[in-house]
C-alpha cells in the first residue's frame, strides 16, 4: 500500500534542495486517476515550468482542463487555461476556449476581446471556416456588433451560403432601421437584394424603409417587377398588398387581399386586414363578418386581448356598430372583466335606448344592476327605464279592444293602471302578479303577453321588505285618489 504522507514529505524535500525531477517523480507516485490528479498534476505542471519544460507543462494542464470542463467546473478550467495562454499566447484554440468560458460565466466583455484576438489571428490566413464560427460567437454574444455581423455575412458569401447571408445582413438591416440609419439599411438591403432576387424578407425590409420615408411608388415597383418575374405568389401579393394599405391606397389594397382571401379562407393575416380595411372605410358590418372567424379562434385559443383589438379597429372607425360592442362585452363578461363590462354596458344603454330596442335596454339594465347594486347612476337609468317602459305600455293599449266588453276593458285598462303605479315605486314583483293575472283573464290579449315580457326584463330593485305594506298602502291610496274614492273606500 502507498503511504501517500511519506511520499509528499519525500517530494516536499526534493523541492526544497531544487531537486525538481525528483520531486516530480514522488508526486507522479501519487497519480490514480481520481480527483486528487487535479491538485497533484497543477503542482507537477508548475515544476516543469521550473524546468523550462513548458510543453510537459502544458500537456498536463489541458488534461486537467477537459476534466474540470467536463464536470462543469469553469472557473478552476478557466484559471488552468489562463496558464496555458501564458505559455504559448499564439495557441488559437486556447484563446477560442478562454472566450468559451469567459462566456459561460457570463463575463461578456472578456469574452469578446478573447474572440476578438483569435478572430485577428485568423484573418490573415484561409480558415475561413473557423473565422465564420468566431463571428459567430461574437455575433450570439452581442447581436448589435454590426461589425462582427457585416464579417460573418461576408463569410456565409464567400462560402456560398447565400441564404445565411441574406439573413444575416437582414438582421443588420432591422438593427440600423430601429437606430434610424436609414441610409446604412437602404445600402446593404439593395445588396442583398442583388444577390437574393425574390426574397420575400428582403423585399419586405425593402418596402417597410420605402414606406417609412413615403416612397410607396419605389415600394411598388420593385415588388410589381418581382412578381413579374417570380409570378404572383401569395407572399408577393400580400406585401404588395401592405404597400398600398401603408400608402392609403385603399381600392387596391382591397383588391389584393380579397384575392388572397379567395384563393385561402384560411389566410387570417389577408382576413384580418381585408376587415381593417373595411372597418377604415366605412363598412362595419362587413369588417365585424370577416372578423367574426378570428374572433371566434382568438377566444379559443385564450387570446381574448387579440380579439379586442380586432373589434377596436371596427369601434375606433367612429361608428358605435351595435354587434360589435355586443360582442366585447361577451369577451368581458367571459373575462370576468367586471369594469370594462360595465363601461360597454353603459354605452349599449345609451345606443339601445336612441335606437328604442326595450328588450335589449332592460336586459344590460339588470347586468348593470348585477354589476353595481349600489351605483346611484345605475338606480337612476333603472327609474327612467320605467318611464320609458310607462310610455311604451300607453301606447301598446289599443284603443279599441273588440274582442272586449266596455266594462272588461274598463276593468283591463285599470289593471295597467295599477301596474303603471307599482312601476314607480319599484315594486315590479307586484306589476308582474297584476300582470299575471291580467294574462289570465284575458287571455285572447296578444298585447297583455307582450307587456309581460317587457316587465320581466326590468330588474329587481332592492326594496327592503318591511318598508313594502307601507309602499303598498301608499299606492293603493295614489289609485283611490285617480277613481276619485277616499283611501281605505271601497268601489
Amino acid at each position: 500500500m502507498v503511504d501517500k504522507t511519506k511520499i509528499t514529505e519525500a517530494a516536499e524535500r526534493y523541492v526544497m534542495a531544487d531537486k525538481l525531477e525528483a520531486a516530480i517523480a514522488e508526486y507522479e507516485k501519487l497519480l490514480d486517476g481520481g480527483a486528487q490528479d487535479i491538485p497533484i498534476g497543477n503542482m507537477i505542471g508548475d515544476l516543469y515550468i521550473r524546468l523550462r519544460q513548458p510543453e510537459k507543462a502544458i500537456k498536463i494542464f489541458r488534461k486537467n482542463t477537459d476534466y474540470l470542463e467536463k464536470r462543469g467546473a469553469y472557473a478552476q478550467a478557466l484559471a488552468i487555461l489562463r496558464k496555458i495562454n501564458k505559455l504559448d499566447p499564439s495557441d488559437i484554440g486556447v484563446i477560442v476556449r478562454l472566450g468559451d468560458l469567459y462566456s459561460r460565466l457570463g463575463f461578456v466583455p472578456e469574452a469578446r476581446t478573447e474572440y476578438s484576438k483569435a478572430a485577428r489571428e485568423l484573418e490573415a490566413g484561409d480558415d475561413l471556416e473557423s473565422r465564420m464560427h468566431l463571428y459567430e460567437k461574437l455575433a450570439k454574444l452581442d447581436r448589435e456588433d454590426l461589425v462582427s455581423r457585416l464579417k460573418l455575412a461576408r463569410l456565409y458569401l464567400k462560402k456560398g451560403q447565400v441564404e445565411k447571408a441574406a439573413s444575416e445582413f437582414n438582421d443588420i438591416a432591422d438593427i440600423l432601421f430601429v437606430r434610424e440609419d436609414y441610409k446604412e439599411a437602404e445600402k446593404i438591403l439593395l445588396e442583398v437584394q442583388e444577390l437574393c432576387e425574390g426574397d420575400v424578407r428582403t423585399l419586405s425590409n425593402i418596402a417597410r424603409l420605402f414606406s417609412r420615408e413615403r416612397r410607396h411608388e419605389e415600394a411598388v415597383s420593385l415588388v410589381k417587377k418581382t412578381i413579374e418575374k417570380h409570378g404572383r405568389l401569395p407572399e408577393f401579393l400580400r406585401l404588395l398588398g401592405d404597400i398600398y394599405l401603408d400608402g392609403h391606397k385603399d381600392q387596391m389594397a382591397l383588391e389584393i387581399f380579397r384575392d388572397l382571401l379567395a384563393e385561402d379562407s384560411k389566410d387570417a393575416a389577408a382576413r384580418a386586414k381585408l376587415g381593417y380595411l373595411e372597418a377604415r372605410n366605412g363598412r362595419p358590418d362587413r369588417a365585424y363578418e370577416l372578423f367574426e372567424p378570428l374572433i371566434v379562434s382568438l377566444l379559443s385559443r385564450n387570446k381574448a386581448d387579440k380579439a379586442i383589438g380586432l373589434l377596436g379597429l371596427i369601434l375606433m372607425s367612429g361608428t358605435m356598430h351595435l354587434p360589435s360592442l355586443e360582442k366585447l362585452a361577451f369577451i368581458y363578461k367571459l373575462k370576468g372583466q367586471k369594469k370594462n363590462l360595465g363601461i360597454v354596458d353603459r354605452i349599449l344603454l345609451g345606443e339601445y335606448r336612441k335606437n328604442a330596442m326595450e328588450e335589449k335596454k332592460a336586459a344590460v339594465l339588470k347586468e348593470l344592476k348585477d354589476l353595481f347594486p349600489r351605483d346611484a347612476r345605475v338606480e337612476r337609468e333603472i327609474k327612467s327605464s320605467r318611464k320609458d317602459l310607462r310610455t311604451a305600455l300607453e301606447e301598446m293599449i289599443p284603443e279599441e279592444t273588440p274582442s272586449l266588453t266596455e266594462k272588461e276593458r274598463a276593468l283591463m285598462l285599470a289593471g295597467m293602471a295599477k301596474v303603471d303605479l307599482y312601476l314607480q315605486e319599484g315594486l315590479v314583483r307586484n306589476a308582474l302578479r297584476i300582470l299575471e293575472n291580467l294574462r289570465i283573464m284575458y287571455p285572447d290579449e296578444p298585447k297583455i303577453e307582450q307587456i309581460l315580457a317587457l316587465v320581466k326584463k326590468i330588474p329587481l330593485p332592492q326594496v327592503d321588505e318591511a318598508e313594502i305594506p307601507d309602499i303598498v298602502e301608499y299606492v293603493a291610496s295614489k289609485e283611490a285618489k285617480a277613481e276619485g274614492k277616499e283611501p281605505g273606500e271601497k268601489k
